[in-house]
């Protein structure tokens, strides 16, 4: 249990781009063969994976795990469950970071209004 919800989110991001791919894609296929892919541990390893891309910035792959990980959840835990109600906290807030960093100097150099 240790070992799925405490992935080493401070190594991984140490890492350079080249360097976590590979790591990421062995520690998912790792947990997934041991766990099981309905498992609420390895979708907290999906979540924290998405955790991770979300703090790199990488915001589509950051949802793309934080969907994976509420996929899973939806179908073991109760929609009360606090992991599940942080897995949908999780998606919202990402996608606002991206919007506020990509969207809105796009919108302010180029002069788009959100208004009309």
């Amino acid at each position: 249990q240790f070992l799925a919800s405490h992935i080493p989110h401070t190594q991984i991001l140490s890492t350079t781009s080249d360097q976590f791919t590979p790591r990421k894609d062995q520690c998912e296929r790792i947990l997934a063969t041991i766990l099981g892919e309905s498992d609420p541990l390895y979708a907290t390893a999906l979540k924290n994976i998405g955790e991770v891309y979300d703090k790199k910035g990488e915001y589509v792959k950051a949802l793309e795990y934080f969907h994976k990980c509420e996929r899973i959840q939806a179908t073991v835990l109760r929609e009360s469950h606090p992991s599940y109600a942080n897995t949908l906290n999780n998606i919202p807030r990402t996608i606002k970071e991206s919007m506020s960093k990509h969207w809105i100097p796009y919108s302010q150099q180029h002069r788009i209004s959100l208004r009309q």
